[in-house]
């Protein structure tokens, strides 16, 4: 591969975090279609940085909402 591109121009990163966030939310009870997830991956490898940045901050609040939400306590 000689030619390259921003990893936020990627679809193959943005399907492997999409599955990861679809996963996320099956725990929670909600579903999303694997042709849901197709489009937002499509979407998101064409809207650059600006989504790159907003799916950082839902996942952060996705991650701290499943913390709160939580019933054990986390041991290292």
């Amino acid at each position: 591969m000689e030619n390259t591109k921003p990893w936020y121009q990627s679809t193959g990163v943005w399907g492997s975090l999409v599955a990861i966030g679809a996963g996320t939310a099956a725990t929670f009870g909600y579903t999303v279609s694997p042709d849901d997830q197709n489009a937002i991956s499509q979407a998101l490898a064409q809207g650059g940085g600006l989504v790159s940045s907003a799916i950082g901050v839902v996942s952060g609040a996705v991650a701290l909402y499943g913390r709160i939400r939580a019933t054990h306590k986390v041991t290292a």
